[in-house]
């Protein structure tokens, strides 16, 4: 009886650790991405009037069209028409548990069921990915796919069972629907396993790579990408979809304009992030060579990563949990096994060094701007507190025991331990409050809202034809009204509207290149959408011809006028 009391408590105590895996949960955004408007707009289209193949939402005509995200646009739409906007955030909820379990899944595989390694390592990726990268976009839809097909395949790799790559075929139906974009990094991710398995059939290079597999099959693999590609025509679209991803890209309008496109830069905290990341991965991989698939998909995840600022997630999903397998032999909380063993003695300075300077940084944050702190900290929502609050509590049981017990290493041992959570989380929380201020008060709602309310009360959406920039039309074609730019970069290119150049139009005109009054007389606006760094937004205010109908600390609405 005793022996199965201590076996369940100690059931207890893995699950409770391995339930950590959920805590990035907390930081989930409680906003609307900017896309979303033309997300919603798409699906609530696609099932009044069925899969458009002409552009329907703008003042241009005849623009070819293909809507390469439909599936997602359709199940925004269903989803925010039946319970609204907080149904859209339960729905990153849960798209982000299927991830995260997905994830510790494979650490899991990947570190031979080290359990410990397995929850650290998600944990870690999930607090930092999750308030990063899930938004209402259809990356989450694919970035999920994208992690169960490396599940598989790694799954093969390890039993060299075919039946494991019998999904990809399907995840290649579901991805090209939901997010044709994407569809490419489908095959991209299979290539360091097909170098793998053939390193396996190369003696000379495969004494380099010691730990590589290399002894699953190549075949199957293959077939598997045939067929997965021959399955992509299953799309509304066909081949433009397939191809859609090589004729939106590499343009230097689209690169100077979106700044997902921008590569990372060190100065930004996201660089210093990925930098130290991608530093500690070397070192690591330097002193223990993993597989080479690993190493390729480190590398490549993280070259992609560096060129643009939209890929870094695909380097938190896809390229870190090959540390599970570097550290698949490590056990860090060895309740079970006496604490005078080699691996604890030679761990032992590591871990009391680790915590030291943990601790010497958290003092030294709090020294600095602890005033901040203190006010971010009570902003946190109730979960997040009561988080904090334990770990502060777990600690404080820590060090009376600590006091109390004579066996000072197992007592060292355990408040390391909680010292260790407590300071990771609120370094954690910090950095995720500073990037983020929308968890007391949720946003909803387009900062162009109430300009295009007081549109809607000047004019009806058929008589107005109106200038947006970039980044201030979603909102407008979501309510009914015709503009002139969104955010949907690509359709406005050539190459797929298959008539104008409306991006470079727009550049010309943002560089007074064109002059404005030409331009406007060309296309004959209603109403002038500005921002404050607009180039129409000066140039119009002291024109005869046009009325400023609304203004605010960052738009003025203008209305056309006879002078």
């Amino acid at each position: 009886m005793l022996k199965k009391c201590l076996t369940e408590k100690k059931e207890f105590k893995k699950l409770l650790f391995c339930s950590s895996i959920f805590i990035g949960l907390l930081f989930i955004p409680y906003t609307l991405d900017n896309d979303i408007w033309f997300l919603l707009n798409s699906g609530r289209y696609i099932l009044i009037h069925g899969i458009p193949h002409m552009e329907p939402f703008t003042i241009h005509q005849d623009f070819h069209f293909v809507m390469q995200q439909w599936l997602s646009a359709v199940i925004f739409w269903k989803v925010y028409a039946s319970f609204g906007p907080y149904g859209l955030i339960i729905l990153l909820h849960i798209v982000d548990i299927f991830i995260t379990y997905i994830l510790f899944r494979l650490c899991m595989l990947v570190s031979s069921r080290n359990w410990q390694i397995a929850t650290i390592i998600t944990t870690v990726i999930g607090v930092i990915f999750i308030p990063l990268f899930i938004r209402t976009r259809p990356q989450i839809f694919s970035g999920l796919l994208l992690l169960i097909e490396i599940f598989f395949l790694e799954k093969y790799s390890l039993t060299q069972q075919k039946k494991y790559l019998l999904i990809l075929p399907f995840l290649s139906v579901l991805l090209i629907n939901l997010h044709a974009a994407l569809w490419p990094m489908l095959f991209v991710l299979m290539l360091p396993f097909i170098a793998d398995a053939l390193l396996g059939k190369l003696r000379r290079l495969k004494q380099h790579f010691p730990h590589s597999a290399g002894h699953f099959p190549l075949s199957p693999l293959l077939i598997c990408l045939c067929v997965s590609f021959a399955v992509g025509f299953c799309n509304p679209y066909g081949w433009e979809s397939m191809s859609y991803l090589s004729r939106s890209y590499g343009y230097s309008e689209i690169n100077l304009l979106v700044s997902e496109m921008h590569p990372v830069v060190i100065t930004s905290l996201l660089g210093k992030l990925l930098f130290l990341m991608l530093l500690y991965i070397t070192i690591v991989y330097a002193r223990k060579i993993p597989p080479l698939r690993y190493i390729l998909l480190t590398g490549g995840t993280a070259c992609m990563a560096l060129s643009a600022n939209r890929s870094v997630f695909l380097l938190f999903l896809l390229g870190v949990f090959p540390l599970a397998y570097v550290f698949k032999n490590y056990k860090l909380l060895t309740f079970d096994t006496p604490y005078i063993t080699p691996a604890y003695k030679a761990s032992y300075r590591l871990r009391c060094g680790l915590i030291t300077l943990l601790l010497f940084t958290m003092s030294f944050i709090f020294y600095k701007q602890w005033t901040i702190l203190l006010s971010k900290l009570f902003a946190l929502p109730m979960a997040a507190d009561i988080i904090l609050l334990t770990a502060g509590l777990l600690f404080s049981i820590e060090f009376f025991r600590f006091l109390k017990k004579s066996h000072r290493q197992l007592s060292f041992e355990l408040i390391t331990r909680q010292i260790a959570y407590f300071i990771l989380l609120l370094v954690f929380t910090i950095f995720i409050i500073h990037e983020n201020d929308h968890y007391q008060n949720p946003d909803f709602v387009s900062e162009t809202e109430p300009a295009v309310n007081c549109l809607l009360q000047d004019a009806s959406t058929d008589d107005i034809r109106l200038w947006t920039n970039y980044n201030t039309g979603n909102y407008a074609e979501y309510k009914g009204i015709r503009c002139y730019l969104d955010t949907r970069a690509d359709v406005f290119l050539p190459r797929n509207n298959w008539q104008t150049d409306i991006l470079h139009e727009y550049f010309q005109l943002e560089t007074s290149h064109i002059y404005y009054k030409d331009f406007i007389n060309h296309y004959h606006f209603t109403h002038f959408l500005t921002y404050h760094d607009d180039a129409l937004y000066t140039d119009l205010y002291n024109d005869p011809a046009c009325k400023l109908i609304y203004s605010d600390k960052n738009y003025r609405l203008y209305k056309s006028v006879t002078p």
